[in-house]
């Protein structure tokens, strides 16, 4: 035999439905307090393995609320004590997850600020240090041209006239590629 939706509010029982919503009301207050302490502390591991958690009572009280709903003829009996302690604990819950929020979203900026900063100081770096190696190579062969010029290999002086006036040609004209920006240096051969 099927049971209508009017025939199964009658059969719930009023007080435990508020006791149970009362009851996920301050499981998700005591989750929030717990978000917050990690937050706070910059635990992002206790934070996310506190959502399933979250998620879970969430999901039931959000289906007690929908038989409250149903059902609110039967509520407008209540003591008004009770009332008011529920709505003690929905007020705090929305004060710490609004805080949660606010903190979600300045962790959130300061990590973009963070990538920013690093992305720049990244570039700077490489920046500096490319133009540190170029001069390093410049000056590496600028040795390697002295040592080749003061130094001659025995037998072999024309290719070491061949090399020195490479040597030269290079220095006084700069590098041969159109997209390179060397400065052009001056040997003392």
């Amino acid at each position: 035999m099927a049971h209508t939706a009017q025939q199964q509010n009658k059969a719930i029982n009023p007080h435990l439905l508020f006791k149970q919503i009362c009851d996920l009301s301050q499981s998700l207050l005591d989750t929030a307090q717990q978000e917050a302490q990690a937050l706070v502390q910059n635990d992002f591991l206790a934070f996310s393995m506190l959502q399933d958690d979250k998620e879970r009572i969430a999901n039931n009280y959000l289906s007690a609320t929908q038989q409250f709903h149903d059902n609110i003829e039967q509520f407008k009996r209540f003591d008004k004590k009770m009332i008011t302690h529920l709505e003690n604990i929905q007020s705090e819950l929305n004060t710490v997850t609004d805080d949660n929020n606010k903190l979600i979203s300045q962790i959130g900026h300061a990590a973009e600020n963070f990538i920013k900063a690093g992305m720049k100081t990244a570039l700077e770096y490489g920046e500096s240090n490319r133009s540190h190696f170029e001069n390093n190579m410049l000056v590496s062969l600028q040795k390697t041209a002295q040592t080749k010029t003061q130094t001659p290999e025995p037998n072999h002086d024309s290719d070491n006239a061949h090399t020195t006036s490479k040597v030269k040609q290079i220095a006084t004209k700069g590098c041969r590629r159109n997209d390179c920006h060397h400065p052009r240096i001056t040997w003392h051969l």
